[in-house]
């Protein structure tokens, strides 16, 4: 009960901090983050992926797809939007997969598919319900056996890169996922090279 108490905190810390800081960003309106995104290069500044959902806590739906959005946070604090030309090549890298359920969404993390890991299935499962009253997102992550499948919060991607000098113009060198155990609520990192 006290892990699962101190987990409950951990993720609703980590998601009132950035609520607390975005309060006044008129451009999105009320958001529930889902882990931000980092890099090696310009590491100051963070991607905040995001969802909106319904007064149902269900996710909201536009044109029949999950939101599924971002923004940036530089220097880890000022709002900017995303360019759009970036968005859709993050988009690509975090594809959202759409379920016939409105309580959530899986994320295809293709990243994963180009470094060596024993992770089965590389899908963010994005989970909205309601807990004593209030809506939460959840974005939940399965390791593989090697952490004996253990289920994770996923609270952010590091990405490691080199430039190229032609397409695809970046070269992946290492994922990794932090979070939180679901069930002990020991902090999990796991750093996965690539191929």
């Amino acid at each position: 009960m006290k892990s699962l108490i101190l987990l409950i905190l951990t993720i609703l810390g980590f998601q009132t901090a950035l609520a607390r800081q975005l309060s006044t960003v008129p451009d999105i309106g009320g958001h529930y983050p889902l882990f931000t995104f980092e890099k090696n290069e310009n590491p100051q500044n963070i991607l905040v992926l995001y969802t909106k959902l319904d007064n149902n806590c269900h996710v909201a739906e536009e044109a029949q797809v999950p939101v599924f959005d971002m923004y940036w946070l530089m220097d880890r604090l000022t709002y900017k939007p995303t360019n759009s030309m970036l968005k859709n090549s993050i988009k690509n890298r975090l594809q959202v997969i759409p379920t016939s359920e409105s309580a959530g969404f899986y994320i295809l993390i293709n990243d994963l598919k180009e470094v060596n890991s024993d992770l089965q299935d590389p899908r963010l499962m994005v989970v909205a319900d309601q807990q004593q009253g209030e809506c939460i997102v959840r974005s939940l992550f399965t390791l593989g056996p090697s952490d004996k499948k253990a289920t994770m919060q996923l609270t952010s991607i590091y990405s490691e890169a080199t430039k190229t000098m032609g397409p695809p113009f970046r070269k992946l060198k290492s994922v990794t996922l932090n979070g939180i155990n679901t069930l002990t609520g020991a902090k999990i990192r796991r750093r996965y090279l690539a191929k």
